[in-house]
């Protein structure tokens, strides 16, 4: 999902690509997070723990399918309006 922000193709290798490149932009995310736990865990925050990483990737992959939507959605509405001009102009 992340790796379709970057590269829109259908084509085979690109969307190799894309699974290749969103599983490292996921994994450096998921390795921020569990430093940045860490060192809130030494200080007065102590009461984070590993396991809160689970309701950030439900966030992350929830926030992909929601951007993943709105851009579908402004594709089909630029689709629309570009036959809309179209109609007109053959009219």
């Amino acid at each position: 999902m992340i790796g379709e922000f970057l590269i829109r193709s259908n084509k085979i290798v690109w969307l190799t690509v894309n699974v290749i490149l969103g599983s490292l932009i996921f994994s450096a995310v998921m390795f921020g997070a569990r430093e940045i736990i860490y060192q809130l865990s030494n200080t007065r925050f102590n009461f984070i723990t590993a396991s809160d990483l689970k309701p950030i990737q439900v966030v992350l992959v929830v926030l992909c399918l929601i951007l993943i939507r709105v851009r579908t959605m402004a594709r089909e509405k630029r689709g629309e309006r570009k036959a809309r001009r179209k109609g007109n102009a053959d009219g």
